[in-house]
């Protein structure tokens, strides 16, 4: 295959047709979004992944490279938008969300696709884009290393991050590797929960100052210290305190 070689939709409607498990459950997930958008559309992410994922191999092969993670992301964000466009009216919610997932892929290698369809399907008259956008933006951050999450989201070195979860930079360096032990499953769950929850309340780039000064309702502690000494209590503090505020 050239790089100028252009492929036709009708040939990647034939390649995610023949995962009919995944087709399948895309057609459910889409019959729930009405009535549960945020849950369906979670769900929506983690199978178009695996489609990304699944597809990857075989456009990889076509473009005699890889296909990198980035690229897999953004098609999956190309084949949740496919909802709402003429993918749907032509093929359905599976085989056209699959599709147009399929067709970001070969077109981050530089090929082009013939034949995509046009227009808008009803669910762009039901469904709020704003809220379906923020919906997919959020699983696919769910989804990512919940370790560089953290790492990103706080912007720790190395050290920080083995201080913040309470080990040896030699243990972190294995947890990167082989994930994180069961026996310390929960407190690093806590710890993301907390950074997840601050990093959406808060304006983008404020988390790591905030992180690093003592707060009153951390008994003078930063929230670096407070999440390595105990990760359950400062999720609690966090979640208690804007609870009320939502009240409020």
């Amino acid at each position: 295959m050239t790089r100028s070689h252009s492929l036709a939709v009708s040939e990647l409607v034939g390649w995610v047709s023949q995962a009919s498990g995944d087709v399948h459950e895309l057609e459910l997930i889409g019959e729930q979004l009405l009535l549960a958008p945020r849950p369906a559309t979670t769900h929506m992410v983690r199978v178009l992944s695996r489609v990304a994922q699944n597809q990857s191999g075989k456009v990889g092969a076509l473009a005699g490279a890889p296909v990198s993670s980035l690229a897999q992301g953004l098609a999956v964000t190309r084949g949740a938008h496919a909802l709402f466009t003429g993918w749907v009216v032509d093929y359905g919610v599976g085989v056209g969300c699959a599709a147009a997932t399929t067709v970001a892929l070969i077109e981050s290698t530089g090929r082009s696709v013939t034949g995509v369809p046009v227009g808008l399907s009803p669910f762009a008259e039901h469904l709020p884009l704003a809220e379906f956008e923020a919906a997919v933006a959020s699983a696919l951050a769910q989804q990512r290393d919940p370790l560089l999450r953290v790492k990103e989201a706080l912007d720790l070195t190395d050290i920080e991050v083995a201080l913040l979860f309470a080990v040896s930079r030699q243990a972190v360096a294995q947890w990167w590797t082989h994930g994180v032990p069961a026996a310390r499953m929960t407190a690093v769950a806590d710890i993301v929960a907390t950074v997840d929850l601050l990093a959406r309340k808060l304006k983008p780039g404020r988390l790591p100052l905030v992180a690093r000064q003592p707060a009153e309702r951390l008994g003078g502690k930063t929230l670096l210290h407070a999440l390595a000494d105990d990760p359950a209590s400062t999720r609690a503090v966090f979640e208690e305190a804007f609870d009320w505020s939502a009240a409020a």
